[in-house]
């Protein structure tokens, strides 16, 4: 038989008197076990007037928890316990506890439990397996009995039902719908029938969801958050109302994608490697970067996928309306943008330093910007007219150019011996950060890597495509 396990401890009370608590002392076993039994109770008791205990039972090196219980019952939170050279938290198991044991337990005031989740406990210990969703209206009644609570019971309890149900279609959690339903928001839970009658329940619930849907966002919202202060929800689902409140709305939403194409205005060619961000009204949708071809796919809720919608983009520097006719599942819709500034113009503000000529000669082959110079496929052609270093600053800042409009930047990043998306692309992060870190922000170097490593993953998929084709006997 195994000997006398002795644990001798004190708990300490961080918000009250340590005397009189119940300890219990529980071995744990395997989790799937203990859902269907529960832990082992192996001893208890009961503080003296400083908060001393002491107990024993027969075993052998157990694996142990405790807790701690006020004088009327109610459950104090754990939240340290001490034991040998272990300290931590208040559920942290001691696995293979080697006997005699001293420890100190430190509890604070119990946890306020909702309404919500107070119902929830009382019915737990009578639906085993089952799910509130599935009891029946004999089960409520039966509950309600059990409860001793009377009408007022059945009808939370029935709440607590449909919340459930509700959950299920819509994956928003059960407590949410429990607490509209306790403010009576909409005014159609007041109308809640009897479950017995499938289709009955089926058509209740489904107009119960359209008037949900159909109610302002705010109201959804200052219900959920009411219910909250006065304890019928966990105040975890008032903190999040706003999200929840607009989930419940998106339902009667159709989910609309539309394709925008990015051109420059004068010379309609694709703008690859921009940064796009979007915002419907006050929402904000996201950031993109266009791809080779200029384009960013943009998603936004609306009641009407035929009705136009505003949207408002955010494009590098520039700030562009956009209003699209939407048919989904996509619509392309072109954007000019206004062409960037030609050579000269940049020469003039100081942002692109040529040799004298360079820009005659250049004037004379007819390249008047960036756009010209790939169109043509670089200066290589001009390579005997042009200084060396214009030639290769030229060609770098022109494929640089796909990924930023800023001349500033184009600039730095050359500077910094970055002569191509492609060079960017394949500098590890870590390194293109740290070596960039003093001369761009942190957010601006992530956004240009980002959109390398977009526009380099793009020509590799071309080129892969390409390959295939001939490899399999088509030729473009």
């Amino acid at each position: 038989m195994p000997e006398l396990f002795v644990i001798s401890g004190v708990v300490r009370h961080r918000d009250g008197d340590p005397a009189g608590l119940l300890v219990v002392a529980e071995e744990r076993g395997l989790p799937s076990r203990e859902r269907q039994l529960g832990p082992v109770v192996l001893g208890r008791a009961t503080t003296d007037g400083e908060g001393s205990f002491e107990l024993g039972f027969p075993a052998t090196r157990p694996d142990l928890t405790f807790t701690v219980a006020g004088p009327d019952d109610r459950p104090l939170e754990l939240l340290e316990v001490v034991a040998g050279n272990h300290q931590g938290r208040g559920d942290d198991i001691l696995f293979n506890a080697v006997g005699p044991l001293r420890v100190e337990l430190t509890v604070g005031a119990a946890a306020v439990e909702s309404e919500y989740e107070s119902l929830l406990a009382a019915i737990a210990p009578e639906l085993g397996e089952l799910s509130p969703g599935d009891l029946t209206e004999e089960d409520l009644s039966f509950l309600a009995r059990d409860l001793g609570q009377g009408a007022d019971e059945l009808l939370r309890l029935a709440y607590l039902r449909a919340a459930h149900l509700l959950s299920r279609t819509t994956n928003l959690v059960a407590a949410a719908f429990y607490g509209w339903a306790r403010l009576a928001v909409p005014d159609l839970w007041s109308e809640l029938p009897s479950f017995e009658d499938e289709q009955r329940r089926d058509d209740y619930l489904a107009r119960l969801l359209d008037e949900l849907t159909a109610t302002d966002t705010e109201r959804l919202a200052d219900a959920l958050r009411r219910a909250a202060e006065a304890r019928i929800i966990p105040a975890a689902i008032g903190e999040r109302a706003d999200a929840l409140a607009h989930t419940v709305q998106a339902r009667a939403l159709a989910k609309i994608s539309v394709r925008l194409l990015l051109l420059s205005e004068v010379e309609g060619e694709p703008l690859a490697g921009y940064s796009v961000h979007t915002y419907q009204g006050s929402r904000d949708l996201g950031a993109d970067v266009t791809d080779s071809l200029g384009a960013v796919v943009v998603s936004y809720f609306s009641p009407d996928p035929a009705a136009p919608t505003t949207l408002r983009l955010l494009v590098s520097e520039d700030e562009i309306e956009v209003v699209t006719d939407a048919m989904p599942p996509e619509t392309e819709v072109r954007v000019p943008m206004p062409a960037p500034p030609d050579l000269q113009a940049l020469v003039t503000a100081g942002h692109l330093q040529l040799a004298p000529g360079t820009l005659d000669i250049l004037t004379a082959a007819g390249v008047a910007g960036y756009a010209d110079i790939r169109r043509r496929g670089g200066v290589t052609d001009l390579a005997n007219d042009l200084d060396p270093d214009d030639a290769r600053k030229l060609n770098a800042l022109t494929e640089l150019d796909l990924l930023t409009t800023d001349p500033t930047e184009a600039s730095t990043l050359l500077a910094l011996d970055y002569d191509s998306v492609g060079a960017i692309a394949a500098t590890p992060w870590g390194r293109f950060l740290a070596h960039t870190a003093d001369q761009l922000p942190t957010e601006r170097a992530v956004l240009l890597r980002t959109s390398a490593q977009a526009q380099v993953g793009m020509l590799d998929l071309l080129l892969a495509g390409q390959a295939a084709d001939l490899a399999n006997g088509f030729s473009s």
